[in-house]
């Protein structure tokens, strides 16, 4: 965002909101951004063989309960 505001001039005495800032250049959120290539990879690896050891690890359980303490 600071680099966002530097290009358009403006400073944080402004209060411009975030939101204001992307949509005036276009820019997506950087978290969305994030999440989408998570879900991406995710799909990528639910697509594997059930044998792959990604897969396996993914989708396991933990089974018994944990010690006291």
């Amino acid at each position: 965002m600071r680099m966002l505001r530097w290009i358009l001039r403006i400073s944080l005495k402004n209060k411009k909101r975030n939101e204001v800032i992307r949509k005036t250049l276009r820019v997506a959120c950087i978290t969305d951004k994030i999440r989408e290539a998570r879900l991406r990879w995710y799909c990528y690896v639910i697509r594997r063989e059930d044998e792959n050891s990604m897969k396996r690890i993914m989708t396991g359980e933990v089974n018994g309960r944990r010690s006291r303490g």
